[in-house]
């Protein structure tokens, strides 16, 4: 509108519902009213592609639009239970329920010979398996000593636990302190990730998934951002206020992004985001209809814009950057959320569930062998 006003040029505004994307083999929205003669200029700068450019004049490029997806990168991208066996590579941990495996079945041999001896005395493999998991957790559970052996197999293993635990426990909340490294760098990435996934509600990004022929792009679409359960298309506004919460990724132009990141996240917010992009950088062009007699005005036009710099004033103040993380102290680091506490939740509650199963079933069968008794007895 600016460009028309310093040529002296009145002009009519239209409206219409998209840039222009071809419906039954011809263009709708923008492209189409110029290819059907019902307008002369374009007054939104679109993507330069081939099928347009057979139906309408690109004048310049005055605009480089930037689309990426954001998330908040989550501080772990493994399942939750990877927080626990972190600390530990594959190979400890077997050698860690190998030793205790080995050292319960010793146990068991040793409480089975002092049995021989001691009337009365439990010596089931049950108890010394107990015994020995107790003594790894730091819990020491009684059994009766009555030889050396026993004693001195009990003081190795707790001093095998404890040198373990010391080791295990630091790294642990040093895991959960330290900044984690972000390894959610490519689209394969995102689409391995634990994220919920969507997009923009605009119609180049419908207009991308119908057309794109990356596999990877494909897959995500199908999987993440439209299946049968799901449509995740939303307005900018109501995707970054998820964006925000975490655990969600938002494919959005980064000129409506970053203003309302810079409005709305919080320090810690901020320094979390991240940015995958889906697709290169795409150039923007003024077009106009075919056989304009406006062409070499609107073209000279531009010219003067660029080279009195008005252009790159607009775009500096519509396209702000990224803000920056400041790296402050922010105590919110320094927080166990309900994730990283999950697990001893549902290993608690598989437990109690287990036990009281195994408690009904012992009942039951407990009453059902009284019950043959009494009739073996009565005969």
């Amino acid at each position: 509108m600016l460009l028309l006003s310093s040529l002296e040029l009145r002009y009519d505004v239209h409206r219409t519902t998209s840039w222009g994307y071809k419906r039954n083999g011809t263009f709708d929205g923008m492209v189409g009213a110029l290819r059907h003669g019902m307008a002369d200029i374009g007054a939104a700068p679109c993507f330069f592609r081939s099928d347009r450019a057979e139906n309408v004049n690109y004048i310049s490029e005055v605009w480089m639009s930037r689309h990426s997806f954001i998330f908040r990168h989550p501080r772990h991208t493994g399942g939750y239970y990877t927080i626990y066996t972190r600390p530990l590579s594959a190979v400890v941990w077997l050698c860690t329920i190998a030793l205790i495996v080995v050292t319960a079945m010793v146990t068991w041999i040793m409480l089975k010979m002092q049995g021989s001896r001691v009337k009365g005395q439990d010596a089931s493999l049950s108890l010394a398996g107990l015994a020995i998991w107790g003594a790894v957790c730091q819990q020491y559970m009684f059994i009766r000593q009555e030889t050396t052996s026993v004693k001195l197999a009990t003081f190795v293993i707790f001093v095998y636990a404890l040198t373990v635990n010391q080791y295990y426990n630091a790294t642990l909340v040093s895991s959960l302190l330290m900044e984690q490294p972000r390894n959610i760098k490519t689209l394969k990435d995102l689409l391995d990730s634990d994220l919920k996934v969507g997009a923009d509600d605009i119609a180049y990004n419908m207009d991308y998934f119908k057309r794109t022929t990356d596999p990877v792009a494909m897959e995500l679409y199908r999987r993440k951002i439209h299946t049968s359960t799901q449509y995740n298309f939303f307005k900018s506004e109501e995707g970054m206020a998820l964006v925000k919460k975490g655990g969600f990724a938002l494919h959005v132009d980064t000129a409506i992004a970053f203003p309302i990141i810079k409005e709305t996240f919080k320090e810690r917010e901020i320094c979390d985001t991240q940015l995958v992009q889906m697709y290169p950088l795409q150039k923007c062009g003024v077009v106009i209809r075919k056989k304009s007699p406006y062409k070499e005005h609107i073209t000279f036009g531009i010219r003067k814009m660029y080279e009195a710099g008005l252009l790159r004033r607009i775009k500096a103040d519509i396209d702000v950057s990224m803000p920056e993380c400041a790296h402050t102290v922010d105590l919110s680091v320094f927080r166990v959320s309900i994730r990283e506490f999950s697990m001893p939740l549902m290993i608690l509650t598989f437990g109690i569930v287990l036990s009281w199963g195994i408690f009904v079933v012992e009942v039951l069968v407990s009453r059902i062998l009284m019950k043959r008794r009494r009739t073996t007895f009565m005969h």
